[in-house]
């Protein structure tokens, strides 16, 4: 699925904390600050969860992307190269 993800320019990102998953429900917002400032590999991504009744949490993520699937992502997919 990681493949495919990046082809459409989506991150495949990983929870460190996997109790943070279940902290999440389908009406809060999953925001990221920087995001291409913060993609580089090895390197953890940081975003902010916004809860439906106005609070928010931190939550730090994995991912398991290339130097190239980095440069893919940014570009907004495979699919948008040419």
């Amino acid at each position: 699925h990681r493949a495919n993800l990046i082809n459409f320019g989506i991150l495949p990102l990983i929870f460190n904390d996997p109790a943070d998953y279940d902290r999440i429900s389908e009406s809060d917002s999953l925001l990221f600050s920087g995001i291409r400032e913060q993609l580089a590999v090895g390197k953890p991504v940081t975003g902010t969860v916004r809860k439906s009744d106005g609070s928010e949490f931190s939550v730090k993520f994995t991912h398991p992307l290339s130097a190239r699937d980095i440069e893919l992502i940014l570009a907004g997919g495979r699919l948008n190269c040419k």
